[in-house]
Order: structure tokens, then C-alpha cells, then sequence
């Protein structure tokens, strides 16, 4: 039995390594002794514990969308080796150089056109993947911001 090897793409390990309640700790700390006059501190650390999270789940997010892709491509590999081997046979059966050369240029073409809309498949989950973490993101940023202008004007 051989050892499973490492994906030297995978890098959902070094977020495992980061411990969000550790960060909070010490962020609750710093903000807990921290006495800035008219600013609303306990709010801010909320904020920023909230940030946090709302990094860690799109990170997460975007790791399970780099996963969904390498297995699409796997498949799509497979999908390819799949159809140069019936080309292959099917090429086999064909004795006419005319017919042969027909054959060719139709497995040709259709192997373009598949290779094209694979490629447009596998741009779409990129896109995706990435558009959907920048939302919540973005959704995020724009909450903060409010929170930070309230805990901020609060005590004035």
C-alpha cells in the first residue's frame, strides 16, 4: 500500500493553523484595555471579531470552490481520455484514406469545440467561486463601517 501523497496545491492546512478564538483573545484584550473617550470599544472588538469570521468563511468558501475545481477537471480529464480512445478505435475501422480524412477533421473539430466549452466551464466556476467571497466581503466591509461610525459617534 503506498502513502497517499500531498497535493502541494492544497493550502486549506495553513488556515487550519490559525486559531480564530486566539486571535479574539488577544484582540479582547488589547480592546479591553484600551480606554479611547467617546468611543465605544466593546463594539469595535465585536466588529472586528465579526471581520474575522466573515474572512474565515470566504477563505473556506474559496478553498471548497479550488476543490470543486480540481475535481471538474479531473473528471474532464478523464472525459478526454475517454473520447481520444474512441476516436482512436473509431479511426481504426475506417479503410478509405478519403473517409479517414473526413473522420479526422470531424474528431478534430469536435474535440475543439468540447476543449472550448470546457474551458468556458472552468472559467465560470472561477469566476464564481471568487465573485461570491468578494460579495460577502464587500457585504462585510460595508457593515463594519457602519458599526465602526456608530461605536465611534455613540459616546459623543
Amino acid at each position: 500500500m503506498t502513502a497517499k501523497s500531498k497535493n502541494p496545491f492544497d493550502f486549506s492546512e495553513y488556515f487550519t493553523q490559525i486559531d480564530p478564538k486566539s486571535v479574539l483573545d488577544q484582540w479582547q484584550k488589547a480592546f479591553g484595555q484600551a480606554q479611547i473617550p467617546q468611543v465605544d470599544t466593546t463594539a469595535l472588538f465585536e466588529t472586528q471579531s465579526k471581520n474575522l469570521y466573515a474572512l474565515i468563511s470566504a477563505n473556506q468558501a474559496i478553498m471548497a470552490g479550488a476543490r470543486n475545481l480540481m475535481q471538474r477537471q479531473g473528471e474532464l480529464m478523464q472525459e478526454a481520455l475517454n473520447d481520444a480512445t474512441k476516436a482512436m478505435q473509431d479511426m481504426g475501422k475506417v479503410t478509405d484514406p478519403g473517409e479517414a480524412a473526413a473522420k479526422q477533421s470531424e474528431l478534430v473539430q469536435a474535440a475543439l469545440d468540447k476543449a472550448l466549452a470546457n474551458s468556458r466551464e472552468m472559467s465560470e466556476l472561477i469566476a464564481n467561486n471568487y465573485q461570491e467571497a468578494a460579495n460577502a466581503i464587500n457585504e462585510r466591509f460595508s457593515e463594519a463601517l457602519n458599526e465602526i461610525k456608530t461605536a465611534v459617534s455613540k459616546n459623543k
